[in-house]
C-alpha cells in the first residue's frame, strides 16, 4: 500500500486501490509528516487490532482479538506483526506487515474470511 490507498475486504481478490474519496472503505494507509498509519475505515464500521505473538493465525483468534485502535503508527509495528481487521459487513481479515518503507508504503499479506464476523 502506498499513500492514501485502501483495502476492502469485500473485493476479491483484496488489493490496495488509490482512495476514491468515498468513505466506504475497511482499511486505509495514510503519510503523515510525523510517520504513517494504518487505520479502520470508522465510516464503513471496520476495526483493527493487534494480534497477540502468542495466539494462533486463525479466525478465531481474531474473532476474540477485540476492537483494537481507532489507528496504528507503522513505525510502531514491527515486520512480522499480525493485525485483524473486520468489516462492518462482516469479512475478518489476517494481515501480516511483510515490509514498510516508513513514510513510503507497507506490504501486507491478507487472508480474509468472508462473512465470518460473528
Amino acid at each position: 500500500m502506498t499513500d492514501g490507498q485502501d483495502l476492502y475486504l469485500a473485493d476479491d481478490p483484496v488489493r490496495a486501490k488509490p482512495d476514491d474519496g468515498r468513505v466506504d472503505e475497511d482499511l486505509h494507509y495514510a503519510v503523515f509528516s510525523n510517520g504513517a498509519k494504518l487505520s479502520p475505515g470508522t465510516a464503513s464500521g471496520a476495526s483493527l487490532a493487534l494480534l497477540p505473538a502468542d495466539q494462533p493465525a486463525t479466525l478465531d483468534a481474531c474473532r476474540g482479538a477485540g476492537a483494537g485502535q481507532d489507528a496504528y503508527w507503522v513505525y510502531e509495528l514491527p515486520v512480522g506483526q499480525r493485525l485483524c481487521l473486520t468489516s462492518g459487513s462482516g469479512n475478518v481479515a489476517l494481515l501480516t506487515l511483510r515490509g514498510k518503507t516508513e513514510g513510503k508504503n507497507v506490504t501486507l499479506d491478507a487472508k480474509v474470511w468472508r462473512a465470518a464476523a460473528q
